[in-house]
């Protein structure tokens, strides 16, 4: 609006500058008062005097049209232009006025200046136009990306539109990415991509972008829940058809939330979605879920675990408990694991599955794993000054063992321990550990084995890749799954087996959760190792065991 009205305004100051230019030119012609002289003060001088001053003035005029109205008035800067020139050939050949023809010199450099400065503005629109694009568009798909997704829901919220915003995530993405390549993963984006954005033509208040990594979002513009559910049964169904190369392989998860029904706030739907989606994954992944409250109240429930973590960690107040491992034929001790305990901030006890899944969310995980693993060394440090003979075995978080500083974390902490018998120590990790990228667990786990401490594979056969990658790694223990023990009188033959391999690749192997002496007696007949469970005891705080 005020450009607008700048224009006109610019518009109104040329004519009037125009006429008056008119009336000098006339004034000063054998028509008018015979090239009456202009006096101001004491100076006489004829009125063509000023034709230059008005000739630049109009230069500066036109140029402002074009440059406030984007190049888009150029025609009219050029049509008054035309005008000042029409009013000097009119002083050159009819009050033979032969002053001005100087101007008409100025006139044409004023013409060249506009369709200079037109072209000018048109390349510098062209470009913020491309730039603008480029920032609101994905390089790999060129679908939307994330902040085209802001200003679209941020607009719509403005208009108080009734909306609903799904967020999808391709299930064992990273599967691709390690075992075809990165080409390959990307080809499966582009794919999705392609499939996706055909609803576009079924739905016209349907949406696509793509957030990053293998996260999408879709936002429809529809009160309607059954076309929703249309939308997400397709997106789901795309990549299970058996046309495509991945199908069997990566799946999809999708969760969703409605504007303004779950919230009026754009932060908080985002958040909602998400949790949805990650729903979906928890609850076996290729399936949508909608968002709840009982949702909202997880995430108020893992914000103030998140909250109470922080407490325990900043007051010590993790307690630190060991877990007994014997020999599995004469049962005497051969060392502990050291589990991780806490209570929340009403006192009560929260289970390590909970308050271990929350922190692994977040890099809380970090500071638990260093936590652990300090306060191990510095409890169980005089044990072995006094010639302590028994193992002592930490867990390492598989999303830590990741963090690119890990190693530098860990012996940093080792270093505040240097008379600490490392080759006694025994770091423990899962599957997920290594699986996404084996080339950085080697080069890890081979740094850790440096210090001499030993590396236990946990939670062994619950995974797809364990014995792809067992020989590639320096692991000296395997531990069986809790879960193959408890089925071990009913179907003995994968606690065989892997016992049998380990020991064919001269690993020890550990029996997690043993609880009763049948169980005993068998993994003593299939010859493992050791044993760890109840039946030697509950875990205990370090002082109660010395």
């Amino acid at each position: 609006m005020k450009k607008r009205h700048f224009r006109l305004s610019v518009f109104i100051l040329t004519i009037f500058y125009l006429l008056v230019m008119f009336s000098i030119t006339f004034l000063n012609s054998p028509m008018g008062l015979r090239g009456a002289p202009l006096v101001i003060g004491a100076a006489r001088l004829p009125a063509s005097a000023l034709s230059g001053c008005f000739n630049a003035v109009l230069l500066i005029i036109v140029s402002l049209i074009v440059i406030v109205s984007n190049g888009k008035s150029w025609v009219h800067a050029i049509v008054l232009q035309f005008l000042q020139l029409a009013i000097v050939f009119f002083s050159v050949i009819k009050a033979r006025n032969f002053t001005s023809i100087p101007g008409i010199i100025m006139i044409a450099f004023g013409i060249i200046l506009v369709f200079i400065l037109k072209n000018y503005i048109a390349k510098i629109i062209s470009n913020e136009g491309e730039l603008d694009r480029m920032s609101f568009t994905d390089t790999l798909t060129d679908l939307p990306n994330r902040r085209a997704l802001m200003r679209k829901m941020n607009l719509m919220q403005a208009q108080k539109k009734e909306f609903f915003l799904i967020f999808l995530d391709l299930d064992n993405f990273k599967i691709i990415n390690d075992t075809l390549g990165h080409d390959k993963g990307d080809e499966l984006l582009k794919f999705v991509s392609e499939k996706w954005s055909e609803l576009e033509k079924s739905f016209s208040d349907y949406h696509l972008y793509r957030l990053g990594g293998d996260e999408f979002a879709m936002v429809v513009e529809t009160d309607n829940e059954i076309i929703l559910y249309d939308i997400c049964a397709y997106a789901i169904s795309c990549l299970s058809d058996s046309d495509n190369e991945f199908s069997g392989i990566v799946t999809c998860s999708a969760g969703y939330a409605k504007f303004p029904d779950d919230t009026k706030s754009i932060s908080d739907l985002l958040t909602y979605a998400d949790t949805a989606m990650y729903k979906a994954k928890n609850a076996g992944k290729n399936q949508v879920k909608e968002f709840d409250k009982n949702m909202f109240s997880e995430l108020v429930t893992r914000f103030n675990l998140e909250k109470d973590m922080k407490m325990n960690l900043e007051d010590g107040a993790i307690k630190l408990v060991y877990q007994s491992q014997n020999d599995a034929k004469t049962g005497e001790q051969y060392g502990w694991e050291v589990l991780s305990r806490m209570n929340d901030r009403y006192g009560k006890n929260v289970s390590p599955s909970e308050f271990i899944g929350t922190a692994e969310k977040s890099t809380l995980i970090y500071e638990i794993d260093k936590y652990v693993l300090e306060n191990t060394l510095s409890q169980t440090e005089e044990y072995y000054k006094n010639g302590g003979k028994c193992h002592i075995s930490v867990n390492i978080s598989g999303k830590h063992i990741s963090a690119p500083n890990f190693v530098t974390e860990i012996l940093k902490i080792f270093q505040k321990h240097p008379d600490f018998p490392y080759e006694m120590l025994t770091i423990e990790i899962t599957e997920s550990s290594y699986v996404k990228n084996i080339e950085k667990a080697q080069f890890v786990l081979g740094k850790l084995k440096e210090t001499g401490c030993k590396i236990a594979l946990d939670d062994f056969g619950t995974g797809y890749s364990s014995l792809c990658y067992l020989s590639m790694l320096p692991i000296d223990y395997i531990k069986i799954d809790k879960s193959f023990i408890d089925k071990i009188m009913t179907d003995d033959t994968l606690v065989k087996v892997i016992i049998q391999l380990g020991h064919m690749l001269g690993l020890k192997i550990i029996a997690e959760g043993v609880e009763t002496q049948s169980q005993l007696d068998k993994l003593k007949e299939f010859d493992c190792d050791l044993i760890q469970g109840f039946i030697f005891g509950k875990s205990r705080l370090w002082k109660d065991w010395q």
